[in-house]
């Protein structure tokens, strides 16, 4: 599988806001780059960048914020977000978050039967299988501690990797934003 082009989006997105700095969208676009570079203050610019642009766009805006308050560990905000975003449209890729939110949020079960109803999609089924897997190694192991009765450990372990190495992306990304703009 091919990773994403976030370079060519950026520019795309630059052009397009040069022509026409009311457009909506490439707001949303950039907000979408940064949050994968782990630049969220600008992502939540771009956020509402493009609200401002495209009031009448209810779904970009939810959903995208509620990726960022989830990265920043407000999952009661996230679960808030995504849960609008989802009764707008509904997405597996958005279904997929709010049920990583809800579980985060200390709703496991709420979060499984989400995760449960996306079938076959493999982001939801990793998830559900570590859920399921940390609830085994706590009924084995009932004294190990995890944070808000959430996922094994070794699941954190997997969260804080992928957050360093978004860490580790935010310079070239912050690069590629001041290049670029």
């Amino acid at each position: 599988e091919a990773e994403f082009n976030w370079e060519l989006t950026m520019e795309e997105s630059n052009r397009a806001l040069a022509l026409n700095p009311s457009l909506a969208q490439p707001h949303f676009f950039r907000a979408g780059v940064f949050y994968h570079f782990g630049l969220l203050e600008l992502a939540d610019r771009e956020i509402r960048l493009g609200m401002a642009n495209d009031p009448v766009n209810r779904i970009e805006a939810p959903r995208l914020l509620g990726n960022v308050a989830f990265i920043y560990g407000r999952f009661a905000d996230a679960v808030s977000l995504l849960n609008e975003a989802q009764r707008l449209s509904e997405s597996a890729t958005t279904s997929s978050y709010l049920g990583l939110a809800l579980y985060y949020d200390g709703k496991a079960t709420e979060a499984e039967t989400v995760l449960e109803r996306l079938g076959p999609d493999r982001r939801a089924q990793a998830a559900l299988a570590s859920f399921l897997a940390a609830r085994d190694e706590r009924a084995t192991h009932p004294r190990r501690r995890s944070w808000h009765g959430g996922p094994s450990a070794r699941f954190d372990g997997f969260h804080r990797e992928r957050a360093a190495e978004r860490r580790a992306l935010c310079c070239l990304g912050l690069a590629l934003y001041l290049s670029r703009v």
